[in-house]
């Protein structure tokens, strides 16, 4: 089964296609593309297709897509709020001929990609307490603020959330909560009777 995932993001767009089967993966090909070049994610998959067939000298054709969004996924829909690009899984299938697409958070990907680390992949940063079914937080900056976690049920049985550091407004609406965005902006806070 040939799989093409993608890496969507305000800056840069990575694709890759793999031959996975039930033993194993194989990258076949990747590409990395500046996003703004592009006015949708199908103009992308067009020309890293083209390219990885002239690589490869051999016909290609996704089975299934999965792509990591920089941004909120809704209903089968996001909008990259960096770029202007909407992306429907209906039109992606339609438009690529992909018959299966996911679209994911991105910070859900590397959420579920933490699942598939081993103890060598790990730095210790601070020693500490292992706690195994503990909750994960995971916070990265990108072009925007990404953010995902983990819940653990059971050892078996996780959950993975999504959610959007770099969309969050923070709007105050009472004099205590100016104070506090007055301590996060000058780093003084007013003293309040």
């Amino acid at each position: 089964m040939i799989i093409l995932t993608g890496d969507i993001g305000g800056t840069k767009t990575i694709l890759r296609f793999s031959e996975v089967t039930s033993q194993s993966s194989q990258i076949l090909c990747e590409g990395r593309y500046r996003s703004r070049d592009f006015s949708d994610l199908t103009e992308v998959i067009s020309k890293f297709s083209a390219e990885a067939i002239a690589k490869l000298n051999r016909p290609l054709r996704a089975d299934a897509a999965c792509f990591a969004i920089a941004g909120p996924v809704i209903n089968n829909t996001s909008h990259l709020t960096n770029l202007g690009w909407i992306l429907e899984v209906s039109r992606l299938t339609q438009e690529t001929g992909i018959p299966n697409i996911a679209l994911i958070n991105d910070f859900e990907a590397v959420s579920y990609g933490l699942l598939e680390l081993t103890q060598a992949d790990l730095s210790t940063i601070q020693v500490g307490q292992s706690r195994p079914c503990a909750p994960i937080a995971v916070i990265g900056a990108g072009t925007g603020l990404g953010e995902g976690f983990l819940l653990h049920h059971t050892r078996s049985n996780r959950q993975v959330y999504a959610s959007e550091g770099g969309h969050a407004d923070f709007a105050p609406q009472t004099e205590l909560e100016g104070s506090v965005l007055d301590m996060w902006i000058y780093g003084r806070m007013k003293t309040m009777c």
